[in-house]
Formats: C-alpha cells, sequence, structure tokens
C-alpha cells in the first residue's frame, strides 16, 4: 500500500513585518475563502498570546488579507472577519482588547499566493 500524500505546503513568505519579526508573532493563514480559526492557525496564535501576555507594554495591529479573486467588496469584508476571527480569539486568550486593534486590506495585489490567505501583526510605536 502506498504512503498517504500529505496535501501540499502553503507557501512560505520571507517573514512577518519586521517590527513583529523579532518579538516572534507569527502570521496565521486560513482555507480559502474562509474565515475560521483552524487548528494549525490555533497553535500560532496561542504562541502569539503568550508573547503578548509577557510584554504587556506592546499594542498590535491584526492585519487581514484575502485574494484578488472575487469583487473588492468580498474581499474586503473576508479580510476584515479573518483579522476579527484572530483578534477575537486572542482576546478570549486574555489578551486586552485595548493593546489590540484589526484592519481589513482586502486584495493583496503583487503579493505571494500565500498572503491572500493570511493575517499578519505588526506592533504600534
Amino acid at each position: 500500500m502506498p504512503p498517504p500524500t500529505e496535501p501540499a505546503p502553503i507557501p512560505v513568505l520571507p517573514g512577518p513585518p519586521p517590527r513583529a519579526k523579532g518579538l516572534g508573532l507569527e502570521p496565521i493563514w486560513f482555507d480559502w475563502d474562509k474565515w475560521e480559526i483552524t487548528p494549525v492557525a490555533e497553535t500560532t496564535l496561542r504562541r502569539n498570546a503568550g508573547v503578548l501576555l509577557v510584554h504587556p507594554e506592546l499594542r498590535v495591529v491584526i492585519i487581514g488579507h484575502a485574494s484578488e479573486e472575487g469583487s473588492p467588496e468580498h474581499n474586503m469584508a473576508l479580510s476584515g472577519r479573518r483579522a476579527k476571527a484572530a483578534f477575537d480569539f486572542l482576546k478570549s486568550l486574555g489578551v486586552p482588547a485595548e493593546r489590540m486593534r484589526f484592519r481589513a486590506m482586502g486584495e493583496f495585489a503583487g503579493r505571494p499566493y500565500a498572503i491572500h490567505r493570511s493575517v499578519y501583526f505588526e506592533t504600534e510605536e
């Protein structure tokens, strides 16, 4: 019997934005046209919450993206739902809402495919 095949990996980006990178805040990925937190994203968000909880001085912007497929309105709404889902999950883990805000970016033309289904984090000055 042949071994089971694994799903194709999501392409890896060069990394999260520089200000978040040094802190260990990692982006999360979503299934196509979905905003539900996957088990893999949940693990990443738990690690991100740990970083945020040990650094109470940090404030973050949670930025959602969608692909270029679909209408601009649909993509803006989808990216907003993704960012809000991450915000809500982090809040449920004890990260104070006052230290986070989220933003929808909609379509993200000209970037690697993986960012189309992502939420990433930037720290605020």
